[in-house]
């Protein structure tokens, strides 16, 4: 206790404003120490990240990347392993969160790196984030696809899919556009018997039940080529995105961030 009090009055000195008051109750933070203290962390999170982004050769080691839940994982792989090739030091840590909760973890710089999908109409409106960056690489369409014997496989309209029940992925602008499309068309919109932010389990319940999966064309390519899913041919229920790299518009991008890049628009050509 002596120890800590000695290095808050010492804090309290170096910023020349009292930080704490003391009372019966315990010690609390002034308003000024209200304020200083997402400053404070701010400090200390920078200070974190540069002694774990260093080995003793000064070399990067960390890559914080955050991936959206229905996105390419089979571009993910070859990069990482390339990397960790490249230096065997590096650590990257795969974080699958919403398009939305990376974009708020890059702002707090618990993040380096997004690797997400974006709604069309939002990224031709200009950057969806004043403070977020995208760097668009490609397009993709999200689509529903069922087993080849599902009820509803030749299903063509919006009005015929009364009896379908969805698995939809935990992403906020996926599922608002699956509703939007039966407002649209002024039809009752159906509620959605699962929300994941798995790839694979949104697979399986396509693959394995009367489920409809909302998934990104091309990672159901494999099994609608095999035979075993088939997309329903469905105008309303065709999302299209874009997707590529959210960074902080201020940050500048670390070495292994930049070579995690390249390599990534390498393997798309």
């Amino acid at each position: 206790q002596p120890t800590l009090t000695r290095n808050m009055r010492g804090l309290e000195a170096d910023v020349g404003v009292r930080l704490f008051t003391r009372g019966p109750s315990g010690t609390m933070l002034t308003p000024a120490g209200e304020r200083f203290l997402p400053r404070a962390e701010e400090l200390l999170n920078s200070l974190d990240r540069a002694l774990s982004e260093i080995d003793d050769d000064g070399a990067h080691s960390t890559l914080k990347l955050g991936i959206s839940p229905n996105f390419h994982f089979d571009l993910i792989p070859g990069a990482i392993n390339r990397n960790v090739q490249e230096n065997p030091l590096l650590n990257i840590h795969v974080i699958s969160a919403t398009r939305e909760q990376i974009a708020d973890d890059l702002r707090r710089k618990e993040m380096d790196l997004g690797f997400c999908l974006i709604p069309s109409f939002f990224y031709t409106r200009g950057p969806e984030l004043n403070d977020i960056e995208f760097e668009s690489l490609g397009e993709e369409i999200i689509r529903p696809y069922v087993h080849p014997n599902h009820p509803y496989a030749s299903v063509s309209e919006l009005e015929g899919t009364s009896g379908i029940r969805w698995a939809v992925p935990h992403q906020l602008s996926v599922s608002y556009r699956f509703e939007s499309a039966f407002y649209r068309n002024k039809l009752p919109v159906p509620p959605q018997s699962l929300n994941t932010t798995s790839l694979s389990l949104l697979r399986s319940s396509a693959l394995e039940s009367d489920m409809a999966a909302l998934l990104p064309a091309r990672y159901a390519a494999a099994d609608v080529e095999a035979g075993r899913l088939v997309p329903l041919k469905i105008a309303p229920m065709q999302f299209d995105f874009v997707f590529g790299f959210m960074e902080r518009r201020a940050a500048r991008s670390t070495p292994v961030a930049m070579r995690f890049k390249a390599l990534v628009r390498e393997a798309l050509g």
